[in-house]
């Protein structure tokens, strides 16, 4: 594992009415494909949040050697993070972007006995793996901002922000300060679902929708003793609209109607089903479900009980 999958994993295994943090957003480019983020402060409180902080055990190797030479602890000193991607099925051509609080120098030195190698970009240390040979690289700010992703991203960012170029365009910014205030995790697409990787059988969905239909979505989630989950889609046309709300009931029904008894649909998925709303109005279908913060509890558990039977089978 790289020094900066470490880094990274931590992060996002960690996370999980306040806009999006201007501070983050200066960093990222005009136009993204996909900006996605979550407020781990906001998140840390809900009762989902503390789960998910107890979870991650000191006992873990690396979160430990990570605490032991650094001092950072995700589960204190992370407080928002944003992910942001080009599209274009490019994994790689996107960032990471995180607000917490580094002790830059011990996570230097850390990174050092580790392999990587640093080198100095417009006054700002970047990080590589060892010799250079990974793509990856991670750099920080200043002791509240860290970026991540490969070498071309990270000083792009660099770029950007010493040169005060970046931020979102205005309609993006807008879209984003809705979803990111009414959300603890949110996501925004500007671009149609297609361009962001290989989707079997375009053109032959039920309804005769294609993926291609899907101009733009959104999503978010609120925790709390409810979680609500709430997206929207923007399709070519009004007809494309109610034909997508038409799929999902379809799908719906026959979920419910063709339930495998080897493999049931878990009754908290069902409960959830049954809380469905779908609203199409122009080209736009807006979509809500909501589920007891206890129910979702008890399918992370479920899940990760699976997850450890399975391990132990091998």
């Amino acid at each position: 594992m790289t020094l900066r999958r470490t880094f990274l994993g931590i992060i996002l295994a960690t996370v999980s009415a306040l806009a999006a943090d201007s501070g983050l957003l200066s960093l990222v480019m005009k136009d993204p494909a996909l900006i996605a983020g979550v407020d781990i402060d906001r998140a840390r409180t809900s009762p989902l949040g503390q789960k998910i902080i107890a979870d991650i055990k000191d006992d873990d190797k690396h979160f430990q050697q990570l605490l032991d030479n650094t001092g950072f602890d995700p589960r204190r000193d992370l407080h928002e993070a944003l992910i942001v991607s080009m599209g274009g099925g490019k994994p790689d051509a996107g960032l990471v972007l995180v607000r917490g609080s580094f002790n830059a120098s011990k996570i230097a030195t850390f990174a050092k006995s580790q392999g990587a190698v640093p080198s100095l970009y417009k006054g700002v240390e970047v990080w590589q793996g060892p010799e250079n040979k990974s793509d990856g690289a991670f750099a920080f700010m200043d002791s509240s901002i860290a970026i991540l992703g490969n070498l071309a991203q990270v000083t792009a960012a660099i770029d950007r922000k010493q040169a005060g170029q970046g931020g979102l365009s205005a309609d993006l910014a807008s879209k984003v300060a809705l979803w990111s205030g009414q959300n603890d995790a949110w996501v925004v697409s500007t671009q149609p679902i297609s361009g962001f990787g290989p989707f079997p059988n375009k053109g032959t969905n039920p309804g005769g929708l294609s993926v291609d239909s899907i101009k733009a979505a959104s999503a978010g989630v609120r925790f709390g003793s409810v979680v609500d989950i709430t997206a929207e889609t923007t399709m070519r046309s009004p007809q494309d609209a109610t034909s997508f709300a038409d799929v999902i009931r379809f799908l719906v029904s026959m979920m419910r109607s063709q339930q495998n008894p080897n493999h049931p649909v878990p009754e908290q998925i069902s409960n959830m089903i049954d809380t469905l709303q779908l609203d199409p109005s122009g080209n736009v279908l807006k979509i809500h479900m909501s589920m007891p913060e206890s129910d979702l509890e008890q399918l992370m558990n479920t899940s990760k009980a699976r997850t450890v039977k399975r391990a132990g089978v091998r």
